[in-house]
C-alpha cells in the first residue's frame, strides 16, 4: 500500500500548535473553539496499515517503541522526528505552514517520543502509549498552544484546515 494511500485510510494524529505571525510585534492572536473547523473523522486509535502492536509494546510498565523514523525539517529549521513513511508529507506540511508565514519554533517543535498518554502534565500508563510513541503526532509551538484542560491556541483555523485535509487529526479536538 502506498504512503499517501495509507495514511488517506489512517486516522493520523497531530498535536498542532502554530504561533501566529501577527503585523503587531510579538502579538499574536488568540481563537475560540468555535472558529476551528469540526472534527471531518472519528479518531482510531490503531489506524489500518501499522504495526503498532509489535513496534510499541508495555513491558512491565516501561514502554519500548521500535518506530522507523526520519527528521521533518521546516524551512525555519524547526524539526520533528516522525514514522518514517510519514516523514515526506509532514515535512511538507511543516513547510506550508511557514509559507502561510506562521514561523515554527525549533524549541518547541517535536513528534516522536516513546511514552505514555498524558493527563494534566503526568504520564498515565493505564491511559496506554499516546500518539507520540507510534511516531503520528506532532507538536508545533507546544509551548504557546498547551495542552490543558483549558482551551488555549493562537494556531490559524486555516492552518489546523489544511493538516487535517491531509489526514491528521487535530490536538484541539481531544480537550
Amino acid at each position: 500500500m502506498s504512503n499517501l494511500k495509507k495514511l488517506g485510510t489512517a486516522t493520523v494524529a497531530v498535536a498542532m500548535s502554530v504561533a501566529l505571525a501577527s503585523s503587531v510585534a510579538g502579538e499574536a492572536a488568540a481563537y475560540t473553539r468555535s472558529q476551528y473547523p469540526a472534527p471531518v473523522m472519528k479518531y482510531v486509535k490503531h489506524p489500518a496499515g501499522f504495526a503498532d502492536s509489535t513496534e510499541v509494546r508495555n513491558v512491565g510498565g516501561r514502554l519500548v517503541c521500535n518506530i522507523p523514523t526520519a527528521t521533518a525539517t521546516s524551512t525555519n529549521g524547526a524539526k520533528a522526528v516522525v514514522r518514517k513513511e510519514l516523514q515526506p508529507l509532514i515535512q511538507e506540511l511543516m513547510r506550508r505552514t511557514e509559507a502561510k508565514g506562521y514561523r515554527l519554533r525549533a524549541a518547541d517543535t517535536g513528534g516522536f517520543n516513546c511514552r505514555f498518554i498524558k493527563r494534566n502534565g503526568v504520564q498515565v500508563p493505564s491511559l496506554g502509549p499516546s500518539n507520540h510513541a507510534y511516531g503520528r503526532a506532532v507538536d508545533l509551538n507546544w509551548q504557546s498552544n498547551p495542552q490543558s484542560s483549558v482551551f488555549k491556541s493562537n494556531i490559524p483555523p486555516a492552518v489546523v484546515k489544511m493538516w487535517m485535509d491531509h489526514g491528521f487529526y487535530w490536538g484541539g479536538h481531544y480537550a
